[in-house]
């Protein structure tokens, strides 16, 4: 089995490209690279909390139509597993120092701070860039009404807030890539017009008698993509006191989920590592992740304890492997 967090030499981009980390990455030359499956865009990066970008900034996941090419939204398994050298922060990064953000201009930019309180979205089309976000309040990371966000390369660190921050992102209506979520009781709240790809979720930070998933919907979610992240739920002895529940979570309490993809992930932890009922919703799918098992160093205890998935209404599943030793999961 491969160690839980190995050293990497390069990003993934979101569209399977490695780029360096750090300051030397050219932004041109990035640009170039992947004009050929997106286009290029974005809002400046003038540095200031208060930046509008100049060209309108990242496309907002709530009027941006889900991409139903498999080509370009499912992932295969070759790509470098997200980890501590290829999410968050780029190394070499200035961070100025900043309170808690309430965000309420249309195609703000934020980019290059450090942090201390929540980050509360108000407005569309919102950018987080190169920040490192610590909150000790429930939801480092909020969407309210008519808010959208694309929070790209920063960290989400929770765990100043003893077990209190519910997720790391909270609740629909974003994007979010190559961002380092820790510290937090769950990863992410996924409802709707959700995009989290190439991230990393890891040591999640629970109280007693709490359970953990790393990403989690109570129903009615709909247009939610999650490929190619690493999604580690095991208790290593940094931070949990509960019991890791699944790496994804997907329930119908408020109603059927509908236009999942979870694709090319790496998922680590939990009873069921997937456990996702779809109800009556449509169009669900789990194809090409591979899935950890092995001891939790804390307890001794075997993970998965159940199984890999356990799926529920309308799923299709294909290309799932053990990440050990590439073997066919069961459903």
């Amino acid at each position: 089995m491969k160690p839980a967090f190995e050293s990497l030499p390069a990003a993934v981009s979101a569209h399977g490209l490695p780029t360096p980390r750090g300051p030397s990455r050219s932004p041109v030359l990035w640009c170039l690279a992947v004009a050929v499956t997106t286009g290029c865009g974005g809002g400046g990066d003038s540095g200031t909390s208060g930046d509008t970008a100049t060209d309108g900034g990242a496309a907002s996941p709530s009027t941006r139509a889900p991409d139903d090419s498999a080509s370009l939204r499912e992932l295969p398994q070759s790509l470098a597993r997200p980890g501590p050298h290829n999410t968050g922060v780029p190394a070499g990064t200035v961070l100025r120092p900043s309170g808690p953000l309430q965000l309420t201009i249309p195609g703000q930019v934020i980019t290059g701070l450090d942090v201390v309180g929540c980050v509360n979205v108000k407005a569309p089309r919102v950018v987080i860039r190169r920040t490192r976000i610590r909150c000790g309040s429930y939801y480092p990371v909020r969407l309210f009404d008519n808010a959208s966000l694309t929070i790209e390369d920063s960290e989400i660190d929770g765990s100043s807030s003893a077990g209190k921050a519910t997720s790391g992102i909270a609740f629909g209506n974003y994007t979010a890539r190559r961002v380092n979520i820790h510290g937090t009781a769950d990863g992410v709240k996924a409802e709707q017009n959700v995009l989290l790809e190439a991230s990393w979720i890891h040591d999640l930070y629970l109280g007693n008698g709490d359970h953990a998933d790393g990403v989690q919907t109570i129903g009615n979610g709909s247009n939610v993509t999650v490929r190619g992240n690493f999604i580690d739920i095991v208790d290593r002895g940094r931070g949990h006191g509960g019991s890791p529940s699944s790496s994804l979570q997907v329930g119908i309490e408020r109603g059927p989920n509908s236009n999942w993809l979870i694709s090319g992930n790496w998922l680590y932890g939990g009873g069921w590592v997937i456990n996702a009922d779809a109800g009556t919703g449509t169009h669900n799918r789990v194809v090409n992740n591979r899935f950890g098992r092995g001891v939790t160093p804390t307890t001794g205890e075997r993970y998965p304890k159940y199984g890999a998935m356990v799926l529920y209404g309308p799923w299709q599943a294909s290309g799932n492997v053990w990440d050990d030793n590439g073997a066919p999961v069961g459903q």
